[in-house]
């Protein structure tokens, strides 16, 4: 099993220290495919100084393994407000700048990295450079907003080969009986 805890994981235990002994580190990564996935904890919004080490050292071994094709950084917190597409419900600003300039450089014609995050109620899509970045929040929780892209879901990722597709799945109301 792996997971990265969410704000809500972490009441009364603010550094995680249950959620690293009994889930797992506070980051975590696999390959699939040809695609590397990196769960990355950052509940407070920032990455903390020994998360952000091992963090960096994932990104070093993805860009040296030319066999992969996607990397996906999953994480609670998105980089960015995907409302305002500036800092808010997100990391600070000057911590999305180092952490778009850690991952921009891994995007290539041939290699795509998004980055995958929840924290704000809705479903959004956005890129940041070369960087994309699909907030998908609210599964059951309140919604932050009214609009196209409020409404609870969950997403499937498909990866085929080069392309990658991001379908969220509408969760209809359940009727009180």
């Amino acid at each position: 099993m792996v997971a990265a805890p969410g704000n809500h994981d972490l009441y009364g235990d603010p550094k995680g220290t249950l959620f690293r002994k009994y889930i797992g580190d506070g980051v975590t990564s696999f390959v699939v495919g040809k695609s590397q996935f990196i769960l990355l904890q950052n509940t407070t919004g920032n990455i903390p100084k020994d998360v952000k080490k091992a963090f960096v050292a994932l990104l070093d071994a993805y860009a040296a393994d030319d066999s992969l094709r996607h990397l996906f950084v999953c994480m609670h917190v998105p980089p960015f407000d995907p409302r305002t597409n500036s800092p808010g419900h997100s990391m600070n600003a000057r911590e999305a700048r180092k952490f778009f300039a850690l991952l921009a450089p891994l995007a290539t014609p041939h290699r795509t990295v998004t980055v995958m995050s929840s924290h704000v109620h809705g479903c959004f899509f956005r890129d940041h450079g070369p960087v994309r970045v699909v907030v998908s929040g609210g599964g059951g929780g309140g919604l932050y907003g009214k609009g196209e892209e409020f409404f609870h879901h969950y997403m499937k990722v498909h990866v085929r080969g080069d392309r990658i597709s991001f379908v969220p799945v509408r969760l209809e109301k359940v009727k009180k009986q």
